[in-house]
């Protein structure tokens, strides 16, 4: 039976303890780590020898939001939760915008080839 992987992502926090490659962590990532964790990943997926019938990053955006309104108006440097998105959310005057991080494109052009 093909296996779907629900969620594969890796935060870059700024506050949190830096692994580094080739194991990583729950946070302190660098934008590199993200884009070369993820990619590997990815490769590990693609090659498995047992069915993998697909796989959903986590996440696409930056997610501020996770506890509460008050929370969802900042982006905490210490909060590894809110800092695994391809898109990185950044404050745009009063609003806000976004931005791509290096792996989104990296992966859409995995995905293009």
């Amino acid at each position: 039976m093909p296996l779907l992987i629900t969620e594969t992502g890796l935060s870059v926090s700024p506050n949190a303890y830096r692994v580094g490659a080739p194991n990583y962590g729950y946070g302190g990532n660098t934008v590199a780590d993200q884009t070369n964790g993820l990619l590997q990943n990815l490769n590990d997926i693609h090659s498995a020898s047992m069915p993998i019938t697909g796989v959903v990053i986590h996440e696409y955006l930056d997610a501020w939001w996770k506890f509460g309104l008050q929370d969802s108006y900042s982006q905490d440097p210490n909060d590894i939760e809110e800092w695994f998105g391809l898109v990185k959310l950044k404050t745009s005057g009063d609003w806000y915008s976004t931005e791509f991080r290096d792996v989104y494109f990296e992966i859409k052009q995995l995905w293009l080839d």
